[in-house]
């Protein structure tokens, strides 16, 4: 007799921001980049424009996500 209601571990249906592993400073680029699904070159140069031309807000940006993204 089979079971009627199997129960399989689900993964959550949404996906998480983490910080990418091995990246070149802290893998916040990486892990912008996996998340949205783009190259992480084109995150890293818009991040690289974006501390130039809004100094200091970007770099401010930057080192929050740096803080508060979990390492994935």
């Amino acid at each position: 007799m089979t079971e009627p209601f199997q129960t399989q571990p689900q993964q959550p249906s949404y996906r998480r921001l983490t910080r990418a592993p091995g990246g070149p400073v802290s893998g916040v680029c990486g892990g912008v980049a996996a998340y949205a699904g783009i190259d992480p070159l084109v995150v890293r140069v818009l991040t690289a424009i974006a501390v130039l031309v809004t100094f200091p807000v970007g770099a401010i940006v930057y080192v929050v996500l740096w803080a508060v993204l979990p390492r994935s």
